[in-house]
């Protein structure tokens, strides 16, 4: 019954997160394919060369990617991290809660005492699982957040932690498959 009243949360807040990225990316012109190949908030000019060449205009320019590139930059990435990490802490707390009101009632626990490593084992699966589920998501957009950074302090774009940031991004979904999978292998 509690779940049912949270449960929309789970599927409107992510879902408004990603509206409000594209929102913000087509009202300031800065949402199009760039040079690296990634197509979404362009980090240079389009068309290519623009910015080099005074005969070609320039429809995206460097300019309005960076009156965003703080916000969407580490504002979003950070909330969904901020909000798996309490979504996967209310989901251990309600296992955890399942196991010690379990306990009240069990019959071993009652007249042979009881072992709370053993008795909780399920509590701890979940935790851990929240916990890589959460370190996935962090190792993941770590390039990314080091990218913003140096592309705000020096204004240079560093090509190679780009590549590797645009490496790392869709294999979240790669390292949650392997996550998921672990009570299977278990």
């Amino acid at each position: 019954h509690k779940m049912k009243k949270v449960e929309k949360w789970f599927h409107i807040v992510p879902c408004s997160l990603a509206l409000a990225y594209s929102i913000t990316a087509l009202c300031t012109n800065t949402f199009g394919p760039s040079p690296s190949g990634f197509c979404g908030l362009t980090f240079s000019g389009y068309p290519h060369g623009c910015e080099s060449n005074s005969e070609v205009e320039c429809t995206h320019k460097r300019e309005q990617f960076n009156r965003v590139l703080a916000v969407i930059g580490y504002l979003w990435p950070s909330l969904c991290i901020l909000y798996v990490s309490i979504v996967m802490f209310l989901l251990y707390r309600a296992v955890r809660d399942i196991e010690i009101n379990a306990e009240k009632y069990s019959f071993l626990a009652k007249f042979k005492g009881h072992n709370k490593k053993k008795t909780r084992k399920r509590s701890r699966r979940v935790m851990i699982q929240g916990i890589l589920y959460c370190a996935a998501m962090v190792f993941t957009w770590t390039f990314t957040f080091i990218t913003v950074v140096i592309l705000l302090v020096s204004k240079e774009f560093n090509q190679v932690i780009n590549s590797i940031a645009l490496f790392f991004n869709p294999l979240q979904g790669a390292f949650n498959f392997l996550i998921y999978l672990i009570p299977v292998f278990r």
